[in-house]
């Protein structure tokens, strides 16, 4: 009986391999991703184990150590790409794949001709990962307990609407787009000229805003579409992500007889009673990266090497310029029946860097690389021309509109260029205003309206005041969180 278990837990030692990273990557995200989201990653990570393990009992004619070579080679192939990542600048891609290969080889012959304790081996193996999927567990265990505790929050204002006239919304957020501040001093580019279109057309805006809160998306959008600052970067993003479930903003809008469309780039947003009129069909899970740092990766860049563009970066074009085309398009989806709230997000200019400013493709192999400053300007720009051809679209057929344009913050080129490149860390207090500078434009029905130096969330509240006579204070801006990274 006790070889039997013994036996058994020594061939189950292979799946506690293959499980860990997909563990680890869900307890290191457990605030945003679903256990779920790991499986398509482990059902590849178990072919690629039934395959290893079929050569390997071929090769040993020996249960035990079949296992055991299992267990490191798959091991090995489920980490390839970041072994990899540390060497491969060093002595190249092709020879690294060479000799990893024949110390893969070089270890299957010594397993077979000179280990004898192969159960206890695998023993210790199994243990070793259990401990870690166990010690991960209990780090995470709070979050988990968060997201399963979590309750919708629920507003009960209700804003007695008294204007006779509703007029459409159009409220757009454009992720990581700089303010005049952060462009001018990370780019030196003057993006005025896309300023002078929009504001001959009507806008008020506002060069010296910032959302002071913090730099990160999970913080401010949620604060934005709860008009005061209900997240904190202090916060588990579990917890500032609940603040995203039908969130004042819906309710304000629903309240007075508006029906909602929604254009959900990264289907960030909450779609719960809606009108998705936009959304992604490509969307990135743990087990992206996941299996990002495994052998298939490697396969993948082949692949991609071969017609000369990545699969991934085609699809996310393509999800792209499709939340984009109906930014510019959306004028036509209002309800002809009640006025209509649009909310239009897009997560760029904010990498993966995939597009130029034409609106082709660049580079798979660039979605990253902060260094080219080009990259970031030319994904600006594009979103600029769907801008003007948006706010020109909506102004020719509904001079009565009110459109805001904003970002939830600015560019964060002085942290990326420290993470990515190991450039000397910046000083927060001087470099995060700039990074919180951000777009903030608003175009009320062809009026004048006093937004200079506001934040995002000030903004909105005159805007609804002046929409529907509601009295919302100025918020004072919270302390200026100095964006630094542990």
């Amino acid at each position: 009986m006790r070889r039997s278990i013994k036996k058994f837990f020594t061939i189950s030692t292979i799946a506690f391999v293959i499980l860990y990273p997909c563990l680890f990557m869900y307890f290191q995200n457990a605030d945003e991703a679903k256990l779920i989201d790991a499986l398509p990653a482990f059902e590849k990570f178990l072919a690629l184990a039934i395959v290893v393990f079929i050569i390997c009992i071929i090769f040993m004619k020996n249960t035990g150590k079949a296992v055991l070579a299992s267990d490191v080679i798959l091991f090995i192939l489920t980490n390839f790409n970041v072994f990899l990542s540390k060497v491969d600048h060093v002595i190249g891609r092709k020879k690294i794949i060479v000799i990893l290969f024949f110390i893969i080889i070089m270890f299957m012959i010594l397993v077979k001709k000179k280990i004898r304790s192969e159960q206890n081996i695998c023993m210790l193996i199994g243990i070793y990962f259990l401990v870690l999927i166990a010690m991960n567990f209990f780090v995470a265990l709070p979050t988990i307990c968060s997201k399963l505790n979590y309750q919708k929050v629920e507003n009960s204002e209700n804003i007695e609407y008294v204007s006779e006239e509703k007029p459409n919304v159009y409220f757009f957020i454009c992720d990581e787009y700089a303010g005049v501040e952060g462009l001018e001093r990370y780019y030196n580019y003057d993006n005025r000229v896309f300023l002078k279109h929009i504001e001959e057309n009507g806008f008020n805006i506002s060069t010296t805003s910032h959302n002071y809160e913090s730099c990160s998306t999970t913080v401010n959008i949620p604060n934005l579409l709860n008009l005061e600052y209900v997240a904190s970067p202090d916060e588990l993003e579990a917890n500032n992500l609940k603040y995203m479930k039908n969130p004042k903003l819906y309710q304000i809008f629903k309240t007075n007889g508006y029906k909602i469309n929604l254009i959900n780039h990264t289907q960030f947003l909450d779609e719960d009673g809606c009108n998705v009129i936009a959304t992604s069909d490509v969307v990135d899970t743990i087990s992206t990266y996941i299996l990002q740092k495994s052998i298939f990766q490697l396969i993948k860049d082949y692949k991609a090497e071969q017609i000369e563009t990545s699969t991934d970066t085609q699809y996310y074009v393509s999800d792209l310029k499709n939340i984009l085309n109906t930014m510019q398009t959306c004028y036509k989806m209002v309800d002809k029946e009640k006025p209509t709230l649009t909310i239009g997000y897009v997560s760029c200019p904010h990498p993966p860097f995939v597009i130029d400013e034409e609106g082709g493709a660049v580079d798979y192999r660039n979605t990253s690389n902060w260094a080219d400053k080009s990259l970031y300007l030319n994904q600006l720009k594009y979103v600029n021309a769907c801008m003007e051809n948006a706010v020109d679209g909506i102004l020719q057929n509904d001079r009565n509109a009110i459109i805001i344009i904003q970002s939830d913050h600015g560019v964060r080129y002085p942290y990326h260029m420290m993470e990515c490149y190991g450039t000397p860390e910046y000083d927060a207090t001087i470099e995060t205003p700039y990074m919180q500078n951000i777009l903030n434009c608003v175009y009320y029905q062809g009026k004048e309206m006093d937004i200079e130096g506001k934040s995002g969330i000030n903004t909105l509240r005159i805007v609804l005041n002046e929409i529907f006579m509601t009295n919302y204070e100025m918020l004072d801006n919270p302390e200026k969180y100095l964006y630094q990274y542990k």
